[in-house]
């Protein structure tokens, strides 16, 4: 027991030599490991390409038809978020329940296409009425008070009014 007292202190009072013995050991492999490291891999072996070209197309070394590209993004029509009001539940119902009571929907809001005029630069201008009594000329994509004029056809005599008021798109002919 005595013995194994004396190895104990021995081997306490000189762990920092045994610690630094270790680290030279290791500091020497890695030194020899850079003054002598292994050999390189060898290269791989690679063919060259044969000038003939198989008629089978399954014999070929190509990757496989690729197949159609994904369908792009579908384009989404955001505008209700700001022409509708998003806080009311009811509103679309109560429109529909509008345009059914009513009748025509181009009563209720008061707005009417007086005529339509060719300009000389090729475009069309049409001349629109509202309740308000406003009369004036718009094109295409134009706003006005609580409208937008989407489109003019003029040989059918006809435009394409937005009603933010009804929420929907209204045809209007010329008398």
């Amino acid at each position: 027991m005595n013995k194994i007292r004396k190895l104990a202190r021995w081997a306490w009072a000189n762990k920092e030599r045994m610690v630094l013995v270790i680290m030279v050991g290791i500091l020497c492999y890695r030194v020899y490991q850079i003054l002598d490291p292994p050999p390189p891999p060898p290269p791989p072996n690679h063919s060259f390409p044969s000038d003939v070209v198989p008629e089978d197309r399954s014999l070929w070394d190509a990757p496989p038809e690729c197949p159609a590209p994904p369908a792009g993004p579908q384009l989404v029509d955001y505008t209700s978020l700001y022409r509708r009001n998003p806080f009311w539940v009811y509103a679309a119902d109560s429109r529909a329940r509008k345009d059914d009571e009513a009748g025509d929907a181009t009563d209720d809001i008061g707005i009417s296409l007086l005529r339509i005029r060719k300009m000389p630069d090729g475009t069309s201008r049409a001349e629109i009425q509202t309740k308000g009594r406003n009369r004036g000329w718009y094109r295409e994509g134009e706003e006005f008070e609580s409208f937008q004029l989407l489109s003019i056809d003029a040989t059918a005599q006809t435009c394409e009014v937005y009603a933010e008021e009804l929420g929907k798109r209204i045809i209007l002919q010329a008398p």
